[in-house]
């Protein structure tokens, strides 16, 4: 059955998009209609729904092309250099050929198309160079490495959005112990963007402070903003996990998400949680099961930023139900690889709970 991706506003007059199967377009719209929503338009292409600026509209796009935009930018510098290395060649292969072709009857045009080329390439190297330097402060902000994070922002600064920017600088000002500066750094931003999107940066920033409370409070406040992103209520719900603050919240959390159709990669963060609910509820086979499937999709996408860190948290629960299982070497194991990353990260909820063990 076909599957249609519109755009509306849902019952609550909130503008969202919705993936939908059914026989027909007409049909898809008569579905959504009696579901409440109106205004609807019916997109093309999923990229079409892709946070757009005007209405911020909620993306539900296919695994391979989500996949296709994470990895926007994410190159090493052996691809940086060999990509670099290329356009040398092809500027001294295309400027050699028009030499010749050209240089006895049209010097002048020789001469343009050579600076056209030569001009054409080194934009290109600029655009990879910002690709490069933008994956090597994403490395460096997955661990923490607050002065370098600061260094690369200063040379992206003028290629990225402004918010973005100011997140990563609040993240990294944290880090150093600004944790004033930090939090003001990204509350300038408050009226420049939705509601929910800036209360869910805000919890993340808290959390990275320190302020668990606050944190979770914030959390709350942006579900109650947009109660129809499904990812809020997957992060909402790990804050609670990760520092054991109320599990049966975030069990309704977890069942509010389901709800919601997530997009391909929000899969696995919703495993791991499910995983932890598993772990404390004693169900410590099916907890390694979930742990082990969440690690197999992250496993698969090999270029998707975070993915190394979201490895290891997962490695470290991993290791604490094989230990509940008995498997202590199996365990310790586990432990030893995610252990580097953990610390650098100072995630102490978790360290704290794999000393028994490591």
């Amino acid at each position: 059955m076909p599957t249609y991706l519109w755009t509306g506003k849902n019952a609550r007059g909130v503008e969202s998009a919705e993936k939908i199967n059914a026989p027909t377009p007409e049909l898809a719209r008569d579905l959504l209609e009696k579901r409440g929503y109106t205004d609807l338009k019916l997109l093309k292409d999923d990229l079409m729904a892709e946070m757009s600026s005007k209405n911020e509209v909620i993306t539900k796009m296919s695994a391979a092309k989500e996949a296709e935009l994470l990895r926007k930018g994410k190159i090493t510098g052996g691809e940086y250099a060999m990509r670099v290395v290329r356009d040398v060649a092809f500027i001294a292969i295309a400027c050699g050929g028009l030499v010749i072709l050209l240089w006895g009857r049209h010097r002048f045009l020789a001469i343009f198309f050579c600076l056209t080329v030569v001009f054409t390439t080194v934009a290109f190297a600029r655009i990879r160079l910002h690709g490069y330097l933008f994956t090597k402060m994403i490395e460096a902000r997955e661990w923490h490495r607050a002065e370098e994070t600061l260094r690369l922002l200063l040379r992206l600064e003028k290629t990225l959005k402004p918010e973005d920017v100011s997140l990563y600088r609040s993240l990294a000002l944290i880090w150093k112990g600004n944790v004033a500066s930090g939090i003001a750094d990204w509350q300038q931003h408050e009226s420049k963007m939705s509601p929910w999107r800036y209360l869910a940066q805000l919890s993340s920033l808290y959390e990275q402070a320190g302020n668990i409370d606050r944190a979770i409070e914030m959390g709350e406040q942006a579900v109650a903003q947009n109660p129809n992103v499904g990812a809020l209520y997957v992060d909402l719900a790990w804050k609670y996990l990760l520092h054991e603050r109320n599990l049966p919240r975030a069990k309704e959390l977890l069942d509010q998400a389901d709800r919601l159709e997530l997009i391909e990669m929000g899969k696995p963060y919703t495993l791991r949680n499910r995983g932890i609910v598993a772990l404390r509820e004693g169900r410590f086979a099916e907890a390694e099961k979930l742990f082990l499937e969440a690690l197999g999709i992250w496993e698969a996408n090999k270029k998707i930023h975070f993915r190394y860190s979201n490895m290891m948290i997962t490695k470290a629960f991993l290791a604490q139900a094989a230990a509940k299982l008995g498997k202590i070497e199996q365990a310790r194991e586990d432990f030893a690889e995610a252990k580097v990353w953990l610390e650098a990260a100072k995630v102490t909820p978790i360290l704290k709970a794999c000393a028994a063990f490591a």
